[in-house]
């Protein structure tokens, strides 16, 4: 298990706006080095028109968080998306945006599946299931980033504030019935989940 805290996470500048890393997989891998089995990020787009960075031999995951966003594949095909909306693509196709957004990206690759959906819920407590593959030949993990401040109880224990993050993999399960008690302090619990599952 590990808390991710927003104030701790780097930013850099690209050519188009600012990232920040929220966590690379393996974690001493190398985004620049292409070393690394997945990465998620928080991407920000400051300017019209962008072109995004080839990631030949990776898959792409993107959700616009705030704004609109078109993205452009291939000069052929596009995708229009507003917030919570997400496209799938080829890390090295020919892509370009249009719109100023702030988008989650999701970089994974080829032994890696993944899953992203954003959740919104209106109680202060809930259990939330957790889609664990029990297989000792597929590695799993989790991580939720708050859209909301809310607690997370149980063993896990742990307080989220809004844009932290909390990791989770096969090992950290230690909640009956694969699922995880969330709490709030308001009547609204909001967090984007996702899952990746590697084939070993």
């Amino acid at each position: 298990m590990k808390l991710i805290k927003k104030d701790e996470l780097h930013t850099a500048k690209w050519s188009g706006g600012s990232t920040t890393e929220i966590m690379i997989y393996p974690p001493e891998a190398s985004y620049v080095g292409r070393q690394f089995e997945w990465r998620v990020s928080i991407a920000t787009i400051e300017e019209e028109q962008t072109i995004f960075t080839k990631l030949k031999g990776f898959n792409r995951q993107t959700m616009v968080l705030e704004g609109t966003l078109k993205l452009n594949y291939l000069e052929q095909s596009s995708v229009n998306l507003t917030p919570y909306e997400q496209t799938i693509y080829q890390g090295d196709w020919k892509t370009t945006s249009e719109g100023v957004a702030t988008n989650l990206n999701l970089i994974t690759g080829p032994a890696i599946s993944s899953m992203m959906k954003a959740e919104f819920f209106q109680t202060d407590y809930m259990n939330y299931p957790l889609s664990c593959i029990k297989d000792q030949n597929k590695e799993v993990h989790h991580l939720f980033i708050a859209l909301e401040p809310f607690e997370v109880g149980g063993s896990l224990n742990s307080f989220l504030d809004k844009g932290d993050s909390l990791y989770l993999n096969e090992n950290d399960i230690l909640i009956d019935n694969d699922e995880i008690k969330l709490y709030s302090q308001t009547d609204s619990i909001q967090f984007i989940y996702i899952r990746f599952v590697n084939a070993l």
